[in-house]
């Protein structure tokens, strides 16, 4: 009879054979620790009945009792083969076993094989690979390309296990391998943690066998907890230097073209077309808008043909928006940016090139906010004698005095006072806008106002934001604003007012909103 492990070998594996007696009896015993509560195991033997088939008419056929026991004594579960059925070959081995859930508070069983023969004539059997395995789906191995490989060809093993609810998530994934596909646990060394091993340059020390064990974190080292793989082998082998030689992998800048290269053979074809000068050169040129892998396939002079890949890689370029505000008139000189006085108002747009660190261009695009220097124009009269005070200057004669101020975006804001004498007096004479408001319902300063509006008739009234939206335009019916814009509150900020008189003469100038 053949080892079951090893068939057809005979320098290695071992079984166990009985020549049963007469009295039915226990002739196998193992105690397992280390159990978890609620587990479904399976207790499985490969067993084979001695007698041949043609004479097992004339013999006491085999037959087996599995029992489980705690610890005690006391019998969990019984399980029989019945009567075994005799060989026909060296290879005629039957699997027989039993499933079992561990109870609660239990951590350890013992399991027995019992001979249920009552003869001395025949009752002989042979066991191999008595084996404890925990009932949940399959454990597999994936083996990427294949599972033999050349020397220095990275190889990549996968365990593949879907959780029914056995384990608690997250999994732990735990690597072993031996020189021998032995089921035996000590014949395997432990190598590696996670769901993947990646062998990137196999030697000859790396063939042998592989298996994965799986369990709940935590329980990966209780043997009788986890659930093993399969045992898959992996062969290493020197392989001859291809005659094809192609370009390695590569990376470009987008909108960039690299030259691949491909030698060695008599004729070529490259795919997928898309970014390449031509498909059929040895040389072709690629210009690829995205990642893109291309295969040659190589015709040699007898006939017979060659893939290989490269893939060119695309490094995108880099875009930073950046915004910025200067008054006008100033010039910008930072974030690499040298930019001349800006004389016009209003929002600019810049861009810089500049060479990143992977070689590739890198955007910078300056979105620039030029803010104006609003002048404002007043006529202030007095009478012959009189005197008025401006900036903390005293004036009792004709004068213009230019007076200079920071708005709220931090640019000057100039106020022109034109100073005229007045021989009739009149408190209408002067059309003064208030410098600011404050909308916050206090009852101090709540609306903008016009003082002595009331003395003109046939004005314009027009008042616009920063950017010279009209917000508001009075003809003739001035009432004090109150800060909204189509039944809105607008912002904290300049805004600025034409007042175009019935003769013509106009008046323009800045106030601020304050919240």
């Amino acid at each position: 009879m053949d080892d079951h492990t090893y068939p057809n070998d005979k320098t290695r594996g071992y079984m166990m054979q009985v020549d049963a007696s007469a009295t039915p009896g226990q002739f196998f015993r193992s105690q397992i620790d280390d159990l978890c509560a609620g587990a479904s195991l399976y207790f499985s033997v490969w067993a084979a009945n001695s007698i041949k088939k043609t004479y097992e008419n004339n013999y006491q056929k085999a037959s087996l009792s599995f029992v489980i026991e705690d610890i005690n004594g006391n019998v969990l579960l019984t399980e029989n083969t019945g009567l075994m059925p005799g060989t026909n070959n060296d290879n005629d081995w039957n699997q027989y076993g039993a499933t079992f859930t561990v109870p609660l508070g239990q951590s350890s069983i013992i399991f027995k094989i019992l001979n249920n023969g009552n003869s001395s004539s025949g009752n002989d059997l042979v066991l191999d690979d008595i084996e404890i395995r925990l009932c949940v789906p399959p454990t597999n191995v994936i083996i990427s390309p294949n599972d033999t490989i050349c020397k220095e060809e990275t190889v990549i093993l996968a365990g593949q296990f879907t959780n029914d609810g056995t384990f608690t998530e997250p999994l732990t994934y735990k690597w072993f391998k031996s020189a021998t596909a032995s089921y035996n646990q000590s014949d395997w060394t432990e190598i590696a943690i996670g769901q993947t091993l990646t062998i990137p340059s196999p030697q000859s020390s790396d063939a042998g066998f592989y298996r994965v064990a799986v369990a709940s974190a935590g329980s990966i080292d209780m043997v009788n907890c986890r659930s093993m793989s399969d045992i898959v082998s992996l062969t290493v082998q020197d392989c001859p230097a291809s005659p094809l030689v192609v370009s390695e992998d590569t990376t470009i800048c987008s909108g960039s073209s690299v030259e691949l290269h491909a030698s060695g053979a008599v004729s070529y074809s490259w795919s997928p077309a898309i970014g390449l000068s031509s498909t059929i050169i040895p040389n072709p040129i690629a210009s690829p808008t995205t990642t893109t892998t291309y295969t040659v396939t190589a015709t040699f002079a007898d006939n017979s043909s060659m893939s290989a890949s490269v893939t060119v890689s695309i490094l995108t370029n880099i875009t930073t928006i950046l915004k910025d505000s200067i008054c006008q008139n100033d010039s910008y000189m930072k974030n690499g940016f040298n930019l001349p006085i800006q004389t016009e108002s209003g929002v600019q747009t810049h861009v810089l090139n500049l060479l990143s660190q992977t070689g590739c261009d890198s955007i910078v695009q300056l979105n620039l906010q030029v803010f104006p220097e609003y002048e404002t124009t007043r006529k202030v009269f007095i009478e012959q004698g009189e005197s008025i005070q401006i900036d903390g200057q005293t004036y009792s004669f004709p004068t213009e005095v230019i007076s200079r101020y920071t708005s709220v975006s931090g640019c000057d804001s100039v106020i022109i006072t034109t100073i005229s004498l007045n021989d009739i007096s009149s408190e209408c004479d002067e059309l003064i806008p208030d410098k600011y408001f404050s909308p916050n319902d206090d009852d101090i300063q709540d609306t903008w106002n016009i003082k002595n509006i009331e003395c003109y008739d046939g004005y314009v009234v027009e008042i616009f934001d920063r950017f010279s939206k009209l917000l508001i335009r009075y003809e003739g019916n001035f009432t004090p604003w109150d800060g909204m814009y189509l039944g809105h509150p607008e912002q904290a900020t300049d805004y600025w007012y034409v007042i175009t008189l019935k003769e013509g003469e106009t008046m323009s100038g800045h106030f601020i909103l304050k919240r």
